[in-house]
Parts: structure tokens; C-alpha cells; sequence
């Protein structure tokens, strides 16, 4: 699901941001019909459905087209790969993937949580936060992910 040869080095599940919930949603339903034409006709209407996406999914709540507040975070060499997570069937698709070399990242610690801004060069931002507590499920990845992140 992440291509060809991407190794992961760390993965961890994430709560989206409730704005970036909605942003990720548009995205996705609106860069659908350009990854069916392919092409550089196909990129420009991705590009196009992106945008129109966002704004139709700040009209309608994300969880009613399929997204969860919960994404797996996997990071490998050259890539940050936003996928959706499910507690009971896992992930099923990627919604995002930006370039690690290009992309901005700001961790802020908020006592056992840790709140992660992507800001890749197209602009758009994802807010993801996390937890390191050793205690809990989720904690072993995310401080993984946010370990790596930092390096």
C-alpha cells in the first residue's frame, strides 16, 4: 500500500486534528477521478478535485464519508505516509504521502501527548497528535514515529 520497496522505520496511530479530519476526506474523495485518468490530465484534475474536495468536506462531517479520527502515521526513508485506521479491520487505504525531504515538521509536547504539524511544501497542513506513554497501546509507535521524526 505504500509502493514499491518503501521500507517503514517507524509507524504509529494517530488522532487527526477535527480540521484536518475534514481536510483529509476532501482530499481524498476529490483526487479520485485524475488518479483514474492518469497522466499529466489526470494530475491537473487531481489537483483541481483536491481543492473542490476541502471545501465540500468542510461542508460535511468526514465521519459520514468514511474517515476515522484515526490514521496510521508510517514514515519510511524518503516518505511520510498518512494512511486510515480502523480498530477492527486496520487500514485500507493511504490518504496521504508527502516527501520527508520537503516537508516541514513541528512536534509540541503536551505533557504525555505529542501534537504533530506536517507542513509539506504544497501547502497544506496535517495536525496529528499522539501519545508516548509507555502505559499505553498506542504509545510505542507514536513515540517511534516522533523519535524519527526528530532525528
Amino acid at each position: 500500500m505504500l509502493g514499491t520497496g518503501a521500507v517503514v522505520q517507524a509507524a504509529g496511530i494517530f488522532e487527526l486534528d477535527p480540521g484536518t479530519l475534514k481536510q483529509i476526506e476532501g482530499l481524498a474523495l476529490g483526487q479520485a477521478p485524475g488518479e483514474l485518468l492518469g497522466g499529466t490530465v489526470g494530475a491537473i484534475v487531481s489537483g483541481i478535485g483536491a481543492f473542490e474536495g476541502m471545501k465540500v468536506a468542510d461542508k460535511a462531517g468526514a465521519a459520514d464519508e468514511g474517515v476515522t479520527p484515526l490514521v496510521l502515521v508510517a514514515i519510511s526513508a524518503d516518505s511520510i505516509h498518512i494512511l486510515d485506521w480502523s480498530m477492527k479491520a486496520g487500514t485500507s487505504r493511504a490518504l496521504l504521502t508527502f516527501p520527508r525531504s520537503t516537508t516541514d515538521v513541528h512536534v509540541t509536547k503536551v505533557a504525555l501527548s505529542r501534537h504533530v504539524t506536517f507542513k509539506p511544501e504544497s501547502g497544506q497542513e496535517i495536525k496529528v497528535w499522539g501519545t508516548t506513554a509507555s502505559f499505553g497501546k498506542d504509545g510505542e509507535g507514536d513515540k517511534a514515529v516522533v523519535d524519527l521524526l526528530q532525528s
